[in-house]
């Protein structure tokens, strides 16, 4: 019989539970099984290219990218989404390129991405693909405004918004870390005996037990009569 008032993960839970799975099933093969299920998606690759008429030279390196962003993804989720902020971060090249021209600033916004993830994981208690779009997108944002205001100084306000970022996830970060640990260290204290070791908490004093009843001590007579049975 179905129990309808269980409680079921929905929302963010019930795709992290899933994911999950996915990972548990896919760790659980053998790595010359996961080599060859690689091996048939190329090959599939390749041979839907050839029927649909594409190049083999853009679905070969597609195939093997995305292959590549997938294993990283079951291995190492938030390093796959700090990559795929990055690779969002390099789609905006030509909004660079309109604001600043033939210059070497669209470039360096590009490059800005590099360091930017690389300290976002050094930061840790947050996440760090959030930290990365955060601090890009303030650069972004400051890039375009100073492009058109003062295009000298626009890449080194840039750089400066998005170290500005970084300083303010650390300061977040130190804050979760301080009230993980003090969380931890109350539920250390506390222990199984309740919050602020109050009486309820600690349980009431178990009654003292009653005195023990002295056994008399039988006769050899009263021994003796008691094991005989007519």
């Amino acid at each position: 019989m179905r129990e309808p008032d269980m409680a079921r993960p929905a929302g963010r839970a019930a795709a992290r539970d899933a994911f999950e799975q996915v990972r548990m099933r896919y760790f659980r093969l053998r790595p010359p099984l996961r080599r060859l299920i690689h091996v048939a998606v190329l090959v599939a690759a390749a041979g839907l290219a050839l029927g649909m008429g594409w190049s083999l030279l853009f679905a070969l390196p597609a195939t093997i990218a995305l292959l590549g962003f997938v294993s990283l993804a079951l291995r190492y989720p938030r390093a796959a989404a700090t990559v795929a902020v990055v690779a969002a971060w390099m789609l905006t090249l030509p909004i660079f390129q309109a604001v600043f021209g033939a210059s070497a600033a669209p470039v360096a916004m590009m490059l800005l991405a590099l360091p930017v993830a690389g300290l976002a994981h050094v930061v840790r208690w947050v996440p760090p693909w959030l930290t990365t779009l955060m601090a890009l997108a303030a650069a972004g944002v400051v890039a375009v405004a100073a492009g058109t205001a003062v295009p000298g100084a626009a890449v080194w306000t840039a750089y400066g918004a998005a170290a500005a970022v970084l300083v303010y996830r650390f300061v977040q970060a130190r804050r979760a870390k301080a009230a993980l640990d003090a969380a931890e260290g109350a539920r250390g204290r506390d222990g199984p005996s309740g919050p602020n070791g109050s009486a309820a908490g600690r349980g009431a004093r178990r009654p003292p037990r009653p005195p023990a009843v002295p056994r008399r001590r039988r006769s050899r007579w009263s021994r003796r009569s008691a094991s005989w049975t007519p």
